[in-house]
């Protein structure tokens, strides 16, 4: 007896292409993962490098370069170093030296959960405007605190003020507390911010 040959269901051919679907998804993922992890890399690698070359560079000068020498590609560093390096995107790496003996150096590293971000105090941003997540310095500690409180546990989450005890404070020091917008929040030390905090349920 022959059997008859069958195609495929309208349910089968659409569970194939889900399949094929969640795999490209998944493996796009991880591709974009490695790749920003490769770019924090480098990134980490070339700003010490250029931290040591302004080191050496401030033993023999007595002062920093100016802002205008540490540009991407610059080759006013030399000897202490071949060219100032430079971002993934060909872009400047953010320098300032507000005094002769002191220098930074930010960026942004593109994995937003390295734990070096949080090392460095900076889940939500360090320096001029809170933009970047990452420095390299000497001499001079980075501004890495949102409006002064400590910036909690969880990326790309500001901390804010508390929705409720404007008069009487409700909000008590360094506790969950309802008065935060929704949970995984903690109050700070003073009670008038609300600091991400994922202990907080």
């Amino acid at each position: 007896m022959q059997r008859k040959n069958r195609g495929m269901t309208m349910i089968e051919l659409m569970l194939v292409v889900l399949i094929i679907a969640i795999l490209a998804v998944l493996l796009f993922t991880n591709y974009w993962l490695q790749q920003a992890k490769a770019h924090d890399t480098k990134r980490k690698v070339e700003l010490e490098e250029l931290r040591k070359a302004l080191i050496s560079y401030e033993v023999d000068k007595s002062r920093f370069p100016v802002t205008e020498d540490v540009v991407c590609g610059s080759e006013a560093l030399k000897p202490y170093i071949n060219k100032v390096p430079c971002e993934p995107d060909g872009t400047s790496f953010y320098y300032e030296t507000p005094a002769l003996d002191k220098f930074i150096a930010y960026t942004n590293l593109e994995w937003a959960s390295d734990p070096e971000i949080g090392r460095k105090g900076c889940w939500v941003g360090c320096g001029p405007n809170y933009s970047y997540n990452y420095y390299v310095t000497y001499g001079m500690e980075p501004k890495t605190d949102f409006n002064a409180v400590e910036s909690g546990n969880i990326p790309g989450v500001k901390p804010t003020t508390p929705t409720c005890g404007t008069i009487t404070k409700y909000c008590y020091a360094n506790l969950c507390s309802s008065c935060c917008p929704g949970a995984r929040f903690r109050c700070d030390d003073t009670g008038a911010w609300c600091i991400p905090d994922s202990s907080c349920l």
